[in-house]
């Protein structure tokens, strides 16, 4: 339904509006019914834009002007639509701000977790990507077991899962992983590192050892002999030191061995001498 022309005076140095909703310049009022306009033109002037009359005028009748713009009349399944439209947006930013939201936290993490290597091997493990273990016992400074070996409970000779592995850590950035007997975390823990490879396990070995041969302690040979083991195992050399203070403590042990035997020998020989036969 068109816009009633009386409700805003038109008036000379005035605005009208055409059916196309065009912005006209009111010129001078011909007649009632009759009047010149021009239509306004849209330029920019130092970032900003201007309005202006053009030069170009026209009559046009009263009745074809408004003193408002014309507004699109819409159907009622299509405004329902937009609206629909417009919440469908609205529910997209929100996703893409919670996406947003959540990578920058996953950065920041990972960020965080970049300052501690050991923490690759969590991911890996997720993954399935760990094969070998290095792992140290009562009798080896590092050997290295396969997951089957190590990481898998068995009972009664059959799979009943993977054991307890862990991360301990302490404030200064100090970490170790470490495999429970258990599936439920009892049981002894050891120390071990999770590796992807056989080939990664054994340049774990070389580092574990090195790090025993850095804490060698002369007056604690015997300390040493776990190290020295894995060594020869796994093909690493011993350095001389090492290997010369460590076999003159064995070559002692032994003779005081020898010593004693020899004499609880003599002993036992004495007092079966002293004894008669009948």
């Amino acid at each position: 339904m068109p816009q009633d022309t009386q409700e805003t005076k038109m008036e000379p140095g005035g605005y009208a509006f055409s059916r196309d909703g065009a912005k006209l310049y009111i010129r001078e009022l011909l007649t009632d019914e009759r009047l010149l306009v021009s239509p306004m033109l849209t330029v920019e002037h130092y970032d900003e834009e201007e309005e202006y009359p053009s030069s170009t005028s026209m009559v046009v009748a009263a009745s074809e002007l408004f003193a408002k713009a014309p507004v699109a009349a819409i159907d009622a399944d299509i405004a329902e639509r937009q609206a629909t439209l417009a919440d469908l947006n609205a529910r997209i930013n929100a996703a893409r701000s919670e996406v947003y939201t959540v990578e920058r936290d996953a950065k920041q993490q990972i960020e965080k977790l970049a300052n501690f290597p050991k923490f690759d091997r969590l991911i890996d493990y997720l993954d399935g990507k760990i094969t070998h273990f290095v792992v140290s016992d009562y009798q080896h400074a590092a050997l290295i077991k396969t997951w089957d070996e190590f990481a898998v409970y068995r009972e009664d000779g059959r799979d009943k899962g993977v054991k307890l592995l862990t991360l301990f850590g302490s404030s200064n950035g100090d970490t170790e992983w470490r495999l429970n007997d258990y599936r439920d975390g009892s049981g002894i823990n050891r120390v071990c590192q999770p590796c992807t490879s056989e080939e990664e396990a054994k340049r774990v070995v070389g580092e574990w050892l090195g790090v025993a041969w850095k804490k060698f302690e002369p007056s604690r040979p015997w300390f040493i002999d776990g190290a020295i083991k894995s060594a020869n195992m796994y093909g690493f050399p011993v350095p001389q030191h090492i290997r010369d203070t460590s076999a003159a403590h064995h070559f002692e042990a032994r003779q005081r061995s020898i010593a004693k035997m020899e004499a609880d020998l003599a002993a036992l020989r004495a007092r079966y001498e002293a004894e008669p036969l009948a």
